[in-house]
């Protein structure tokens, strides 16, 4: 710990919170101590002063009674001597009142030396291995993935062997560094995606470490992830999955070939038949969706840690670019598509979440990229496919669209199948939660902070859900929803 603010003595002096570290932030102050210790080097500064100011006052009251005395021509009486006087009293008053305050700061905001060698709860760094888990149970419940699933994601994350990070802003072949090796830095980012604890809960209960050390390599993790695998999140994924559009076309409308039990509000079922659509004329391969999340109220607090600090000057600006007047929270939304086969194929985003659906619709430029997608395969005959999508989107494009417009009994039963079939989008948003709790968390998710990666935290997340229902398959893949097989994890 740094000795700069220190005593005569020798005895560290107490400290705010932002400038403690964590494991000696239980004797930190809170901002009625900031207060009070303020107060007192105020009172201890002004005694001081006066002090001086008496002792000069005196030393100048003495000599001119001296010298009056000397001088026989002036005749100050006795004043003189009783002006010193005073002024010695003061003087002596301002110096109790010195020693006052000096020793109340000093027994308030001194850390005694029995506090300040008292041992400190530590947990040494653990280097966790994909054996170390006792069996598969063990590795689900940390992780999502048992221990042969994570050996294949080892492999396949390409990772070196050992990962070197720089610690700080310090660049260059001299620069401190954080070392890892590939399977701890993998465990720890699943455990940290899956548990959504915090660096210091997790380095304390399973990891061990420092909690600055494991906080810098699960950002660089999260980046490397995001970059390595950015063309199977982005909008042009799409092209990955063009050739499976007949199939995933087949697959929705034997599910709206179905007939459904309908129970109202009185309690009386209705039989509602299945609908099938002629040959070769069923439009819809997926579903297109926006979700929110949660975030840290971005650009509060003040510009220092002192009373009276002022706030950011662009606060206010800050918070509205992401604020959701739906919602009432600040947050980051997501455009979503979601394909029979349980995967999501496109994550657009994060962006603000003052946009609504359409509007974050026109800025991923989906339509467009379906569209082409499409026209480039020459094995769909030129039929053009769309996306089905709830009345959030409330227009009609190229590869987009909401149900057919309710002008009779037949279009009416088959909204009600698409729409049936359209909530297993929502499932997905469900699943993402189960599995990645770090999505439940808004504290997770900072914006405008010094490295910020609530971006690419996301879209991981979306990432490995995928990798999981390659491994699992999910509700939207299984025999009772669309009965496809989700696709390997090569």
């Amino acid at each position: 710990m740094a000795r700069a603010a220190t005593r005569i003595d020798g005895r560290l002096r107490r400290k705010t919170v932002r400038r403690t570290t964590r494991k000696r932030r239980s004797g930190a102050l809170d901002p009625t101590g900031a207060a009070v210790l303020r107060i007192c080097q105020m009172r201890w500064l002004r005694a001081m002063k006066m002090m001086l100011f008496m002792a000069a006052a005196a030393v100048a009251l003495q000599k001119c009674w001296q010298a009056g005395q000397e001088d026989e021509a002036v005749d100050n009486g006795d004043i003189g001597i009783i002006s010193s006087i005073i002024a010695r009293a003061a003087m002596s008053f301002y110096l109790f009142e010195t020693n006052f305050w000096a020793g109340l700061d000093a027994m308030l905001f001194d850390i005694p030396w029995e506090e300040e060698h008292q041992q400190l709860h530590w947990s040494p760094r653990r280097y966790r291995r994909i054996a170390d888990f006792f069996d598969d149970d063990e590795a689900r419940c940390c992780t999502r993935f048992t221990v042969d699933e994570l050996r294949i994601l080892n492999d396949l994350f390409g990772l070196p062997n050992v990962v070197r990070i720089p610690a700080g802003r310090q660049r260059g072949p001299h620069a401190h560094c954080y070392e890892f090796t590939k399977e701890e830095l993998l465990i720890y980012t699943l455990m940290k995606q899956a548990l959504g604890e915090t660096h210091t809960g997790l380095c304390d209960s399973r990891i061990g470490g420092d909690s600055r050390r494991w906080s810098a390599g699960y950002r660089w993790f999260l980046l490397y992830l995001n970059r390595r695998y950015d063309n199977i999140l982005a909008a042009n994924s799409i092209y990955r999955w063009v050739h499976l559009f007949p199939e995933f076309a087949d697959a929705i409308e034997r599910k709206c070939g179905l007939q459904r039990t309908f129970t109202d509000s009185n309690g009386i079922q209705h039989e509602i038949p299945g609908v099938l659509w002629p040959p070769g004329t069923f439009p819809y391969v997926g579903f297109v969706d926006c979700s929110m999340f949660k975030t840290y109220t971005p650009g509060t607090g003040p510009i220092g840690d002192y009373i009276d600090a002022p706030r950011r000057p662009d606060c206010y600006d800050i918070q509205r670019t992401v604020y959701s007047g739906y919602k009432k929270f600040h947050g980051i939304k997501v455009l979503t598509v979601l394909f029979p086969n349980g995967i999501t194929a496109c994550v657009f985003g994060p962006t603000s979440a003052r946009h609504n659906d359409l509007g974050v619709w026109n800025l991923s430029q989906l339509n467009d990229t379906m569209y082409e997608a499409q026209h480039a395969h020459p094995a769909l005959a030129g039929r053009v496919y769309k996306l089905f999508s709830d009345g959030g989107f409330p227009v009609r494009q190229d590869c987009l669209d909401h149900g057919y417009p309710p002008t009779g009994p037949l279009q009416v039963v088959e909204n009600y199948h698409l729409n049936v079939c359209r909530v297993s989008i929502e499932w997905s948003y469900g699943i993402l939660s189960n599995l990645i709790r770090i999505c439940n968390r808004f504290d997770a998710f900072r914006l405008f902070c010094e490295r910020p990666y609530a971006y690419e935290q996301l879209r991981v997340s979306y990432l490995l859900m995928n990798c999981y229902a390659c491994f699992h398959g999910n509700q939207v893949s299984s025999i009772n929803q669309f009965g496809l097989k989700p696709p390997s994890i090569e």
